[in-house]
């Protein structure tokens, strides 16, 4: 049978309604799968896997900010466990990336809604131990599970202040993208950060701002043959 930390935690809160914090941890999963269904790139004996149910108080549009909070979370876990051995930052909407920009960690958050109100969401999170240079899976687990603590409480502080961290850890912050849409098209733009929903906020050359919302989005690639960063 497959075993999937996202289903066993989904099961728990939806039929029988468990409490904020609630915690699954697999050792081994089978197929283990992220957003849109994409296939987490690392062998099980190199992740690390914990799911999470959240319980917040967002409105029905604020639900992609679950994604913000939740790689908050991760990033904070991965700092705890390779200190400054391994620099790690976020890419919108899910991915935790180290100074190569290569995928060490990432989020999924299953989000259920009811009357205008996020009513819970389930937050699944992996990182790569070995690429963050751990050896203690134990002590890795333990940091995600504060650190995915800390991602839920970080949504209580306020739009503004989650804003503003999460623009700060994103390492496409005033880099030119090019968005890829579901289920078909495409934006292009600077980033500047993401919105009071949770969006990623895309500036055109003649200064709109386009929002991408995450059930919009496919993937992202880096304008790589103009400057990476902007003023910000």
């Amino acid at each position: 049978m497959a075993i999937n930390a996202e289903a066993l935690a989904l099961a728990w809160a939806r039929q029988e309604s468990g409490p904020a914090g609630s915690v699954v941890v697999v050792d081994h999963e089978i197929s283990p799968r992220g957003r849109l269904g994409r296939l987490w790139p690392h062998p099980a004996e190199r992740t690390a896997v914990v799911a999470m149910v959240w319980r917040p108080d967002l409105t029905a549009d604020q639900a992609d900010l679950v994604w913000l909070g939740a790689s908050l979370g991760l990033l904070a876990a991965a700092r705890q466990v390779a200190g400054d051995s391994v620099m790690c930052g976020l890419s919108w909407p899910d991915v935790l990336v180290d100074a190569d920009e290569q995928r060490v960690g990432e989020v999924r958050a299953e989000v259920q809604l009811g009357p205008g109100r996020v009513t819970s969401a389930v937050v699944t999170a992996r990182l790569d131990v070995t690429a963050l240079g751990a050896l203690d899976r134990d002590a890795v687990l333990d940091a995600m599970i504060d650190g995915l603590g800390a991602g839920a409480a970080e949504l209580a502080t306020g739009v503004d202040r989650l804003r503003e961290t999460y623009r700060s850890c994103c390492v496409l912050t005033g880099r030119r993208v090019t968005a890829r849409l579901l289920p078909r098209g495409v934006t292009r733009g600077t980033v500047r950060g993401v919105d009071a929903s949770g969006r990623l906020e895309l500036v055109s050359s003649t200064g709109l701002v386009e929002p991408v919302a995450v059930v919009s989005f496919d993937r992202l690639d880096v304008v790589r043959d103009d400057p990476t960063r902007t003023a910000d």
